[in-house]
């Protein structure tokens, strides 16, 4: 039962990872707003890469497969602090800001 209980609290921290990357993704008109939920997700992945931990010394990962995971929410993290530390560079009706070439104009 407990290897349930555990697998279940990684799916939730992760799924609240995601969730979060797309409220944070919405907030970009609001710099404040938005570097707030990236530092909210920050604390998902840090809590995601506990359950890892926890996960591997209860024998319910190898280390492999933890490995693999840590690294790939060190990846997530790392691209967080990147965006957090660059806002404008991700907001809306920013001159920093791309729109996709491929949008179809309000005038087409």
């Amino acid at each position: 039962m407990r290897r349930d209980e555990d697998a279940h609290k990684r799916e939730r921290s992760d799924m609240r990872m995601r969730g979060g990357n797309t409220k944070a993704w919405r907030k970009r008109r609001y710099p404040a707003a938005f570097v707030s939920k990236l530092n909210d997700l920050e604390n998902e992945a840090s809590e995601t890469q506990t359950w890892i931990e926890i996960a591997l010394r209860c024998g319910y990962l190898t280390e492999e497969t933890a490995l693999e995971l840590d690294s790939r929410c060190e990846e997530v993290l790392s691209q967080l602090v990147i965006m957090a530390s660059h806002p404008e560079k991700w907001a809306i009706n920013s001159p920093h800001h791309r729109v996709s070439s491929s949008r179809i104009s309000p005038n087409d």
